[in-house]
């Protein structure tokens, strides 16, 4: 739903509550279809992409970083904000090198999903990659990331064990197994 709400269906006002660095928050009241009136909270996220990063061997990168919302370390794969004149794909290459250090050999995608329709319009774009080269790492001040590969296998334990519980990561590993990209 774009911030102009015009993907809405029927009568509607939109009061805007909140204008913060990454999200929006707005309370539509709308008129249903049977003149009933009811009221939506609404999250607008910019959109985020992430990356399956595969090393030579087919294992997968991921991160292991603090995340204040859930109050626990996760473990995921590299993600981040799209910026304003970025495109999902250099937002993926972008974030996969400030995150990691890797450089992404292509950028082949993968995905678009909605992270949770029933409050926000972020959208994911999903790339996979090979990486390349290794340069430095650029956290964000509030950032401090660990990566490494992991093989299929250790991946398949991690799930089984519960220590992915990330979402996006979530979906790619399912995405990797069905395109048999996870050895």
């Amino acid at each position: 739903m774009p911030e102009d709400g015009s993907e809405m269906q029927g009568s509607w006002h939109r009061e805007w509550i909140y204008r913060g660095r990454i999200v929006n928050l707005a309370v539509d009241e709308l008129t249903g279809p049977t003149a009933q009136k009811f009221r939506r909270e609404v999250v607008f996220h910019p959109g985020a992409a992430a990356i399956l990063a595969f090393d030579r061997d087919g294992r997968v990168l991921l991160e292991k970083q603090y995340r204040h919302a859930a109050g626990v370390e996760l473990w995921e794969i590299p993600a981040g904000l799209i910026n304003p004149g970025e495109t999902p794909a250099e937002a993926a290459r972008r974030e996969l090198a400030e995150e990691t250090g890797w450089q992404a050999t292509s950028m082949e995608p993968c995905l678009v999903f909605y992270t949770s329709p029933g409050f926000t319009n972020e959208r994911l774009y999903l790339f996979h990659t090979t990486v390349g080269d290794r340069g430095p790492t650029h956290f964000d001040a509030d950032e401090s990331i660990v990566s490494e590969f992991v093989s299929g296998a250790r991946i398949r334990g991690m799930l089984a064990a519960g220590e992915i519980v990330d979402a996006k990561t979530l979906i790619a590993i399912m995405w990797a197994e069905t395109h048999g990209l996870l050895p």
